[in-house]
C-alpha cells in the first residue's frame, strides 16, 4: 500500500480549441462516483486555445450540481507533451488520469485507477478499454484501423502488460509523484506529440518508457472502460492517413527507446532465442539512433534511475 497526500485523484483534461467537445466530457467526470474519502479534481489545462473555451467550461460545470473541484491553468507553449507536463506540475493530488477532451469515463473510472494504483505500488501506469461514439456510422475501414484512434481492447486480458511496452495517453491513470520528479529535475519529453493542428504523437509511448526506467510496471484492466467521441471529420480516410504518417515521424524514437531498454536487460520476456534475435536487432537499431537521440535516452535513465521504484 502507497502512503500518499490527502486521498484522491486529479484528471488532467489537456485542451486546445475544446469548446465543441468538452461540455459532454466534464458531464462524465462529474458523474464519477468515489467512495466518500477519496477527492477528485478536474484540471483543465488550456494549451493555447483560441476559443471560448474558459466560457464553455464554466458553463458546463456548476458547483450546485459538481460534487468536485474544477481548476483551469494554462500552457501558452503548444504541444500536448507541455500541457500535460504543466497539468502534472499543477495537480493537487499523487494519482492522475489523462482524459482527453473527447473521452466519456464510465462512472466508476477514476475510483478503479485509485485502487488499481494504491493497492499495487509496482504499478506505475494503468489503461483500459474504450467503444467508439460517432456522430454517423462507422465506416468499413474503422476497425481494422481503430487502433490510430485509441480504440479498442489494449489487451486480451486484464493483467501486467509491460511487454507491450505502452499504454495509450486516452484514458491513461498513473502515479504521480514519478513524473512529476522527472518534470522537477529537468527531464523533457523528446515527443511534443499534437502540436496545434499537426497530427504528430508518441508522448503517451515516451512516458511508459519512462515509468519503465523507473521500474514500474504497466497494467490494463478491462473495468476501466470509456467512451471515445469521434466527430464525423476525423471519420475520413485523409484524416486517418495524416495519423499514420504522424506515428511512422515518431516511430524511430520509441524504436530508440526500446531498443535501449532490451539492451539494458530491462525486457528480458522472449523465450531464449526470440530474445536474441530481437537483442540482435536492437544492437543494430541503437547503433543507427542519432547520437543526440542516443545521449537523451541515456542520460534520461541515468536520471530516472535515481529516483524510480528502486530509490523508494
Amino acid at each position: 500500500m502507497r502512503q500518499t497526500r490527502e486521498a484522491g485523484v486529479t484528471v488532467i483534461v489537456c485542451c486546445f480549441n475544446s469548446s465543441m467537445r468538452i461540455a459532454e466530457t466534464l458531464g462524465h467526470l462529474g458523474a464519477q462516483r468515489l467512495p466518500a474519502e477519496i477527492n477528485m479534481e478536474v484540471l483543465i489545462v488550456d494549451n493555447a486555445s483560441e476559443d471560448n473555451l474558459e466560457s464553455v467550461v464554466k458553463d458546463a460545470w456548476k458547483p450546485s450540481r459538481m460534487d468536485y473541484t474544477l481548476r483551469i491553468v494554462t500552457q501558452p507553449i503548444c504541444g500536448l507533451a507541455n500541457a500535460r507536463m504543466k497539468g502534472v506540475l499543477e495537480a493537487a493530488f499523487d494519482y492522475a488520469v489523462f482524459c482527453d477532451d473527447d473521452n466519456w469515463l464510465s462512472p466508476r473510472y477514476v475510483s478503479t485507477v485509485h485502487s488499481l494504483l494504491t493497492t499495487n505500488a509496482n504499478i506505475g501506469v494503468v489503461g483500459g478499454v474504450s467503444t467508439p461514439m460517432s456522430e454517423g456510422e462507422l465506416p468499413d475501414w474503422f476497425f481494422p484501423n481503430a487502433y490510430a484512434y485509441a480504440v479498442g481492447e489494449q489487451s486480451e486480458k486484464s493483467g501486467d502488460i509491460t511487454e507491450r511496452h505502452y499504454l495509450w495517453g486516452a484514458g491513461m491513470g498513473f502515479y504521480l509523484p514519478f513524473l512529476r520528479k522527472a518534470f522537477e529535475v529537468g527531464l523533457r519529453p523528446i515527443l511534443a506529440d499534437r502540436t496545434g493542428n499537426e497530427l504528430l504523437s508518441g508522448n503517451d509511448t515516451e512516458l511508459c518508457f519512462w515509468y519503465i526506467m523507473g521500474g514500474y510496471r504497466l497494467w490494463y484492466d478491462d473495468k476501466l472502460e470509456f467512451q471515445h467521441y469521434i466527430p464525423a471529420f476525423r471519420m475520413q480516410r485523409e484524416y486517418l492517413q495524416k495519423v499514420k504518417d504522424g506515428f511512422r515521424q515518431v516511430d524511430p524514437i520509441l524504436r530508440s527507446y526500446k531498443s535501449f531498454l532490451v539492451l539494458r536487460g530491462k525486457m528480458d520476456y522472449w523465450t531464449f532465442r526470440a530474445w536474441t534475435q530481437s537483442h540482435l536487432k536492437a544492437i543494430v537499431a541503437w547503433s543507427l539512433t542519432n547520437r543526440s537521440i542516443r545521449t537523451k535516452i541515456r542520460d534520461m535513465n541515468k536520471a530516472i534511475k535515481s529516483f524510480g521504484r528502486a530509490a523508494e
